[in-house]
This record gives C-alpha cells, sequence and structure tokens, in this order.
C-alpha cells in the first residue's frame, strides 16, 4: 500500500514542484487581471490554435502525390519502350527500304546492260547488207546514272553510211528498223 500512496501522492506533489515560467508570455497576456479579459483572451488563443491547426492540415502531404507519382513514372516508362519500339521498328523498316532500293537497281542495271549489249548486234543483223557488210550501230544511253530508273533511256541509232542523228530525225524506214532491233 505504501508504494500506492507514493505514487498516487507522488504526482501531485510533482505537479505542485512545478514552476511555470511566464516570461515568454507576451504583456496583454500577463496584464489580464479581470475575468472578461481572461475570457476575451481565452477564446482569441482558441481562434489562434484552431487556426493552426488548419494551417497544418493544409501542409500535410498529399499522399495521394506518391501514387500519381508512380502512376506516372509508369506511364513515363511505357511511352519510352513504345518509342523505343517504334525507333526500331523505323530502322527496320529503313532498311527493308534500302535493300529493296538496291535490288531494284541491279535488277535494272542488269536488264540495261543486258539489252545494251544486244541491241547493237541485233542492229547490225538488220541493217547489214553485201554493200554494207558491217551494218548500222545502235545503243542505249541512260539519261540520269545516279538514279536510272526514274529517268529515260535514250536510244540511238545510226544506219549505215550516215551521220549520228537525234531519232526524231531519222526517216520512217531507219526508225522502224531501230524499233525491230529494239524488240527482237
Amino acid at each position: 500500500m505504501e508504494v500506492d500512496a507514493e505514487t498516487t501522492g507522488g504526482w501531485r506533489a510533482a505537479a505542485f514542484r512545478v514552476k511555470l515560467d511566464y516570461e515568454n508570455l507576451p504583456d496583454r497576456l500577463k496584464n489580464a487581471p479581470r475575468p472578461s479579459d481572461r475570457e476575451r483572451l481565452d477564446h482569441e488563443l482558441r481562434d489562434a490554435v484552431e487556426e493552426k491547426a488548419a494551417d497544418l492540415a493544409r501542409l500535410e502531404p498529399n499522399m495521394k502525390a506518391i501514387e500519381q507519382y508512380e502512376g506516372l513514372k509508369e506511364k513515363e516508362a511505357e511511352q519510352v519502350e513504345a518509342l523505343e519500339d517504334s525507333r526500331r521498328r523505323t530502322k527496320e523498316a529503313a532498311e527493308a527500304f534500302d535493300a529493296i532500293m538496291q535490288e531494284r537497281e541491279s535488277t535494272f542495271m542488269a536488264a540495261f546492260e543486258h539489252i545494251s549489249g544486244a541491241i547493237d548486234r541485233v542492229y547490225k543483223e538488220l541493217t547489214s547488207s553485201r554493200i554494207h557488210p558491217m551494218g548500222g550501230t545502235a545503243y542505249l544511253n541512260l539519261e540520269d546514272t545516279q538514279e536510272p530508273y526514274n529517268s529515260g533511256v535514250r536510244f540511238s541509232a545510226m544506219p549505215p553510211t550516215k551521220r549520228f542523228r537525234d531519232m526524231d530525225q531519222l526517216s520512217g524506214g531507219e526508225k522502224t528498223m531501230a524499233a525491230l532491233a529494239l524488240i527482237f
């Protein structure tokens, strides 16, 4: 029992031994002798405490901000992944396009060289005679050697014993012989 008596009386005794320091209390609070002034001050202090509590509530961290941040971070990661995927597909498409362009050029040039090599021989056979055993000369020229498939091919024919002329200056029979050489 003594222990209970000591503990019960101990905190009360300790409360009486506590000295309150009113040094930091504003003068208007220290000098409030009338009860009506005390009630008014009490009301003011309670209002101030409520205002500070409201300020603290507004300053609380937004716990949803972390969730929103994580959501934005995930969305950014998805966007980065989509961007990388688009870049990869663009690179693959560009490589496929380049391969097709090279194949187109090599196929065109192979056909051009084959036709160009054969046209002179065929034209010589068509235009050779006993008088002119060598026959005429025919050849093909590319108008654009960089991108030959984008421009035209110039066909030139020079009948035997005639000098070089554009195709539109040849006679009808000479044009016919040149066209036959191109067909065969």
